[in-house]
């Protein structure tokens, strides 16, 4: 979707103070400079302030994976902030990458579901593995299947 308007389907937030309009276009500015190229689907996004039912901080609005839309919800955010103790500028971060990893997920359609799994865990492997091995466990990486079904492993490098 490439013409899609937030304010077509949520209520636009127009009371938002200045201050947090601020901090949360430099944390859009950031997250464009240094995390959106780790995304395989999204190339850009943009984040408006909505209104959203109470105790959810943001939306990622379906469909809009190659040019994510995000609502967030600056009021429900700063109620969790002050009920957790957490600072405005990570919990706005925190939420806006949240609502980017739908956009992934909603870009491996569902007969995609199973290389977006394989994706993610590819990220996380060593780091695994590290800890199984710390933990006492070895770890194992399936070489192959015969064909009369029994499999060939060998221990897992870090």
């Amino acid at each position: 979707m490439h013409d899609y308007n937030i304010s077509w389907d949520y209520e636009i937030d127009k009371h938002v103070n200045k201050k947090y309009l601020t901090i949360l276009n430099k944390i859009i500015n950031d997250i464009k400079k240094n995390d959106l190229y780790k995304l395989k689907a999204c190339k850009d996004f943009s984040v408006q302030p909505i209104i959203l039912p109470k105790g959810i901080l943001g939306i990622y609005c379906l469909g809009t994976y190659n040019k994510a839309v995000i609502g967030i919800d600056i009021r429900n955010l700063l109620i969790a902030c002050e009920e957790y103790n957490t600072d405005i500028k990570i919990s706005l971060k925190t939420t806006i990458l949240h609502e980017l990893k739908h956009s992934e997920q909603d870009y491996y359609a569902d007969d995609n579901r199973l290389n977006f799994a394989k994706h993610h865990a590819k990220q996380i492997e060593k780091s695994l593995v590290k800890i199984l091995n710390n933990l006492g466990c070895t770890v194992l990486s399936k070489l192959g299947t015969f064909s009369n079904g029994e499999a060939v492993f060998e221990k897992a490098s870090v």
